[in-house]
């Protein structure tokens, strides 16, 4: 047995509109198309659906077994539909979110291209701020989430929290730099060279202390050492290349920073 949606569609618009000429009309089909649509589907089932007797069309026994079996597959129409479209906009949508500077200097990028390889008719798109702005942005749901410090976030009860894998950072300057040409560079000796924002020099100072455990100092400052200095870098396999003799790496008396970042939604998100 052969079951046509369309014919299906027709029989479940007789039963609601009770009468050929309203549910033709429903379904934009001319009175004849519809009641051969109908002789069609009790030929496909073996038996009469109606009863041509009564003024108004009735079910029998097999249009009333038929037809919560034909309502099931309009559902299921619907919701094949509604997946697809689902599908559709995931291919083809955009993504838009915010994030702080720390993870946009590789964490992002390297997600950005990743997902535009899966997905390369989606649109990305993502703004570069700092944490009261970014929290402003998800608060007020102009973004679904923000990638930002899990430090700043895991303080906000508001917000849910799905911290990622550390990352670990180190500080560069410039060959000529004179940080360049001392050892091992202490947070002091950084802190005698301007940092860009003020917050960040305030911040570094009040994490520093004679004993100040290396733990507490990446969850308090995101800086560069000086006016001179490049951003801060994620492999130092890079510097060691010929292509980045201009610079070098500066240690510092802490050693590694592990910089810890988080997805961040609303808690009703």
């Amino acid at each position: 047995m052969h079951l046509d949606f369309r014919q299906l569609r027709n029989f479940v618009a007789l039963v609601e509109y009770g009468s050929f000429n309203r549910a033709a009309e429903a379904v934009c089909l001319s009175q004849s198309a519809f009641s051969r649509s109908i002789q069609a589907l009790e030929q496909s089932v073996g038996h009469p659906l109606f009863d041509r007797q009564s003024k108004l069309p009735t079910l029998t026994l097999h249009g009333q077994k038929l037809l919560p079996y034909a309502r099931r597959f309009q559902e299921l129409n619907v919701e094949l539909s509604s997946q697809l479209r689902e599908a559709d906009d995931a291919q083809n949508g955009e993504v838009a979110f915010g994030c702080g500077p720390a993870p946009a200097a590789r964490l992002i990028p390297a997600a950005v291209g990743e997902f535009h390889r899966l997905l390369p008719q989606a649109r990305v798109s993502f703004q570069i701020d700092n944490w009261l702005a970014l929290h402003q942005a998800l608060t007020s749901q102009l973004y679904p989430f923000v990638v930002a410090d899990s430090w700043q976030a895991e303080l906000d009860p508001q917000l849910r929290v799905q911290p990622l894998s550390p990352q670990r950072c180190f500080f560069v300057c410039h060959a000529d730099h004179p940080l360049a040409k001392q050892g091992p560079v202490s947070i002091q000796a950084m802190l005698r060279y301007p940092l860009p924002p003020p917050i960040c020099r305030r911040a570094c100072a009040r994490c520093w202390r004679p004993s100040a455990s290396s733990r507490t100092l990446p969850r308090r400052f995101s800086a560069i050492i000086s006016t001179r200095c490049l951003p801060p870098s994620r492999r130092p396999a890079q510097l060691a290349s010929p292509a980045r003799t201009a610079s070098r790496y500066v240690s510092t008396a802490i050693g590694w920073l592990s910089w810890s970042s988080a997805i961040c939604l609303r808690s009703g998100g």
